[in-house]
């Protein structure tokens, strides 16, 4: 009978440590976790709970295959195995941000040029004027002339970069199902889009009294992350073209108080022949013309 071992293991859980079926569960949590770290839901309140709705729900998937819904009716019966697989699963969310975090420590000094020839005051100053509504999240920002694109919210370059290092640049791996889904919806979730702006921000808080203080990441950094569910109350379109590709997002810019929203529009309406953008005002009766 396929049953696992109760334990007081207080290790670290490996996949040799669950059954045959229960390891095919848990390895499928894992890489499922890992995809809902970056995309949906990186703070989950209730660790415990969130862990094993992702078990059931992947036991409901492969229900045909294993005798998955046997193998979690089982999971459900033992607290002990309950604990294990959660701990197991949490692998998949602390190894993500571990290497996220570590991109976003590597990119903000090579970007910002801190703390480089600056004195402990000027790189406490940059970065208060970096994190001053937001500044970082632009695009193009300039650190000599403290300037930065309006038309760019949410155009910080730290976002692709550690993406592209983390998600794309491996092949196979932990990462195969972020990429599975950012590749299938050809497009990058608000979710994603915070989460990466939140290692970025945790980067240059490290240097916010103008040297570098290690800071570790935690659940602390969720207060970054709060974007993330304030995105549908008030939606605006950004439609970006670049080198043949379409980089649709749909975010709410409540912290980025110098978004250049009529410029943006302008230029949509003009570069795609596209409708004008949602806007606060009442609704016209014919679009806005370029």
């Amino acid at each position: 009978m396929d049953v696992d071992v109760p334990s007081n293991h207080s290790g670290k859980i490996t996949e040799k440590h669950f059954t045959p079926n229960t390891r095919c569960l848990a390895i499928l949590g894992k890489r499922m976790n890992h995809r809902a770290t970056a995309t949906k839901q990186p703070f989950p309140t209730d660790k415990h709970a969130y862990n094993m709705e992702i078990l059931q729900e992947l036991a409901n998937e492969y229900k045909g295959e294993g005798d998955m819904i046997d193998v979690f009716a089982r999971v459900l019966a033992s607290v002990d195995t309950q604990q294990e697989l959660v701990q197991f699963l949490g692998y998949a969310r602390s190894g993500f941000f571990t290497n996220c975090m570590a991109k976003a420590r590597e990119w903000v000094p090579t970007r910002f040029g801190i703390p480089g020839k600056m004195k402990s005051t000027e790189v406490k100053e940059l970065v208060a004027w970096l994190m001053q509504d937001g500044h970082y999240k632009y695009g193009e920002v300039n650190i000599q002339n403290k300037t930065y694109n309006t038309q760019l919210p949410f155009g910080c370059e730290g976002i692709a970069h550690i993406l592209r290092l983390e998600v794309f640049a491996t092949k196979g791996g932990a990462n195969i199902e972020i990429f599975r889904e950012i590749v299938n919806a050809r497009t990058i979730t608000p979710t994603t889009i915070v989460l990466m702006l939140t290692f970025i921000e945790h980067a240059l808080h490290e240097y916010s009294e103008g040297v570098y203080r290690h800071v570790e990441f935690s659940d602390t950094a969720r207060s970054h992350s709060h974007l993330a569910e304030d995105f549908r109350s008030s939606l605006y379109k950004l439609i970006l073209t670049q080198s043949n590709k379409e980089f649709l997002l749909d975010v709410e810019a409540d912290d980025l108080t110098e978004v250049d929203i009529k410029g943006l529009e302008s230029n949509a309406v003009a570069t795609r022949g596209a409708s004008p953008l949602p806007s606060s005002s009442p609704p016209r009766s014919s679009p806005i013309r370029a």
